[in-house]
């Protein structure tokens, strides 16, 4: 199901640079490669693995990722898995307690040459989600950044200020139902316990 082929592709995927393989006939199932601009580089990745690698054919497929679990698992089920899948990094374990994911620790270790992957290469929080159990099970190819724009006078408003009467956002990016309701409510009692 999943070989040394589809790891290697894998990590071009992610835009490493490694050691290509070869391999005659070869078909890469690859799943979650979305489409539209956005993926042009992704398929000029593949393109150039197929131009690297005579004989290996990748075939992708939007599906899989985070859009379609149950198809996911039944493909696992049934054994007709991808070999090589773009997942969403907060639901690498649950596939991995499933078993539908293999550990790359082994295949991490035999890495060679310049461009190997490193843990330390990412922000830990990313590496962290693809970690079951100690085991990695996936190598992160992207994240993001996210901002929290807030409202000073509404926050005031319902009391969400410090010491010195400055608005203050929530620190870790979550608001209580209750602040929630306090904010939309414009003065009304939305929730009986607020």
């Amino acid at each position: 199901m999943f070989g040394r082929l589809s790891i290697l592709i894998l990590f071009t995927l992610s835009g490493a640079c490694i050691t290509t393989a070869s391999a005659d006939d070869t078909t890469l199932v690859v799943w979650g490669i979305g489409e539209g601009e956005g993926s042009i580089g992704t398929f000029a990745a593949i393109d150039a693995f197929e131009r690297t690698n005579p004989g290996v054919r990748v075939i992708t497929s939007p599906a899989g990722g985070g859009q379609n679990p149950q198809k996911m698992l039944t493909a696992v089920v049934g054994g007709a898995a991808p070999d090589v899948i773009n997942q969403d990094r907060f639901t690498v374990s649950s596939w991995a307690a499933r078993k539908a994911f293999i550990p790359l620790d082994d295949l991490l270790a035999e890495q060679t040459g310049a461009d190997i992957i490193h843990a330390d290469d990412f922000y830990s929080a990313c590496w962290d989600e693809t970690v079951f159990e100690g085991k990695s099970y996936a190598i992160p190819n992207e994240t993001d950044a996210r901002a929290m724009y807030y409202n000073v006078a509404e926050f005031r408003r319902i009391g969400l200020v410090d010491d010195s009467g400055n608005a203050t956002p929530p620190r870790h990016g979550t608001i209580s139902a209750c602040t929630a309701c306090a904010l939309a409510s414009r003065g009304k009692q939305l929730l009986p316990d607020c």
